[in-house]
């Protein structure tokens, strides 16, 4: 997935699979964590691990959240650890 939009279907698809049609407003997948923020709650990024059900491991403040590489990686990989 190299693009925003092929991203944000790949999300979509995730999601809808798991029965959620709630809107995505933004979303990135990086080591197995999905990165999403919903049109419902544009405050809040949800962290998800790839599993066959949707779960927030974890919610933190979108405001300022960097969405690049590296950040990326530091927080699966912290996930890995918990």
């Amino acid at each position: 997935m190299k693009n925003k939009s092929e991203v944000m279907k790949a999300c979509q698809n995730y999601l809808g699979n798991r029965g959620i049609s709630d809107g995505v407003k933004r979303c990135s997948f990086y080591d197995g964590v999905w990165f999403i923020v919903f049109k419902h709650s544009p405050g809040d990024l949800e962290l998800s691990r790839l599993s066959f059900t949707y779960e927030a491991w974890e919610i933190i403040p979108a405001k300022g959240f960097a969405w690049n590489k590296a950040n990326f990686q530091r927080i699966a990989e912290g996930m890995k650890k918990a």
